[in-house]
């Protein structure tokens, strides 16, 4: 990531220069006065995603405010558009940010819906944003295993069911309408799951309804189509609020085990546990 230049002094120059104080730049930040403070006399660095506000203040663009030397990546795409990995996720209608993390530590690329809708909020073309992400992945390292796509587990469950794929694309469709307010999802919609076209959280609101119908349609637990980092999460609250109930850690089994963490080995174990259930067959 080629980090963006910043300096104090020369931003408390222009500051003074706009008769601007440190309680103006920090009302418009959205930041405290002793942050901005920090900023000017050298002892912190701006967040990232706060130097496209910053600019505004100086009334410059962003590359001549804070000049960057090499290409953007991913997380240098969504730091110019002024978002937290938090805020870009959200304002795509995604119910996680972990997919804009993975993308941008070069583990696990975008799927392609996310890319474009992504593309769209950075104010980048696709092309731009593709660069970006293979320098996420080459400046990354050692990328981790890709783990297991949701679209090729949903083929490979089409595979071995032996129905065909557009009727099994109609009955998710129907379950699915048959929970919705204003039923409105086609067999067409369903089919774009498989190709990657639509990922579950542009197709639902709740990809755990999604989950749920896909699950009784194809007769496999609804745990398989998670994303691993959600399952985890899950297990672990579950498996450390068991724990404690053992203990008689009643305070800490409410809160889920929230705040502790098990060791991996446990939650690999536990993943596979799980994930390996088979469903009972009503």
């Amino acid at each position: 990531m080629p980090a963006r230049q910043f300096d104090g002094s020369a931003f408390q120059a222009v500051c003074s220069e706009r008769a601007l104080t440190p309680q103006n730049v920090a009302d418009q930040v959205g930041v405290s006065r002793a942050t901005v403070g920090n900023w000017l006399k050298g002892r912190a660095f701006p967040e990232l995603h706060r130097l496209p506000a910053l600019a505004k203040i100086l009334g410059k663009p962003l590359d001549v405010a804070f000049p960057r030397s090499g290409e953007p990546d991913l997380a240098d795409l969504r730091n110019d558009a002024g978002h937290t990995q938090k805020t870009a996720a959200e304002a795509i209608g995604m119910n996680t940010h972990i997919a804009v993390a993975r993308a941008e530590q070069g583990t696990r690329r975008l799927a392609a819906g996310d890319a474009a809708l992504l593309a769209e909020l950075y104010k980048v073309t696709a092309d731009e944003l593709a660069a970006a992400q293979d320098r996420s992945f080459g400046e990354a390292g050692q990328a981790e295993p890709e783990q297991q796509s949701f679209c090729s587990i949903l083929n490979e469950l089409y595979a071995t069911d032996g129905r065909p794929g557009a009727e099994l694309d109609s009955l998710v469709a129907d379950k699915l309408n048959a929970r919705a307010k204003s039923p409105s999802l086609t067999a067409g919609r369903v089919a774009g799951l498989r190709s990657g076209e639509i990922t579950p959280h542009l197709l639902v609101a709740d990809a755990g309804v999604l989950f749920d119908v896909l699950g009784q349609v194809l007769d496999v637990s609804p745990a398989v189509f998670k994303q691993r980092d959600e399952l985890e999460r899950q297990l672990q609250d579950t498996l450390l609020a068991l724990s404690a109930l053992q203990k008689g850690d009643v305070r800490l089994a409410a809160r889920g085990g929230e705040g502790r963490a098990l060791g991996r080995a446990m939650m690999k174990a536990a993943f596979r546990a799980v994930t390996s259930q088979p469903r009972r067959k009503a």
